[in-house]
């Protein structure tokens, strides 16, 4: 249910924001945030409360899940808080929130790692630890693949676009036409 609550928390805070497309009524942001701070907060409670209860056991993922979601957090908000200050412009906000979120989780999980929490020993969030260290190993891999599959087809689509044509100059009455629409548009009559 935390999942659930934050991922449609962030879609109704993102496409209620400032996009290029038509977005949600703006009332429905403070929703999304809504969403998303009770989704990670329930998610929290659930860490240091206890694990969840799948027919009256204990579920044993439950470390693998938390362990993974946190290294995933450092890693990918870190490369978004690098990649936002490199690629944008004035986007120092962002880029501070992501790093922010990536520094939280890696204290969080060396806190886990080192601490445990009440039920769970730190023994057992080391073990998971390995588990999630395969996982990003997963998404490295398979996120490298991937970039290396669109580069492929980006390649090929290129290849077969082939060469364009050249374009002839403009005559005399193109230049003319050309001339009035920027003048039109930079409201004088400068040639």
């Amino acid at each position: 249910l935390p999942a659930v609550m934050v991922a449609i928390g962030l879609w109704v805070a993102l496409f209620s924001g400032p996009i290029p497309v038509r977005s949600y009524p703006k009332a429905t942001r403070p929703l999304g945030f809504f969403l998303v701070i009770t989704g990670i907060g329930l998610l929290l409670w659930e860490v240091y409360g206890g694990r969840p209860v799948i027919g009256g056991l204990q579920n044993p993922w439950w470390l693998h899940f938390v362990a993974s979601l946190l290294t995933t957090l450092v890693v990918s908000s870190g490369f978004g808080a690098a990649f936002t200050m490199v690629m944008g412009n004035e986007r120092r906000k962002e880029a501070m929130l992501l790093a922010t979120i990536s520094v939280a989780s890696f204290c969080g999980l060396i806190y886990l790692l080192a601490q445990g929490t009440p039920t769970d020993d730190p023994v057992f969030w080391r073990s998971a630890s390995w588990g999630a260290l395969g996982d990003l190993g997963g998404m490295l891999l398979g996120g490298g693949l991937a970039l290396a599959l669109f580069v492929c087809l980006v390649w090929q689509a290129e290849k077969k676009t082939g060469v364009p044509a050249e374009v002839e100059l403009l005559d005399g009455e193109e230049k003319m036409r050309v001339t009035e629409v920027i003048a039109s548009n930079l409201g004088g009559d400068e040639k």
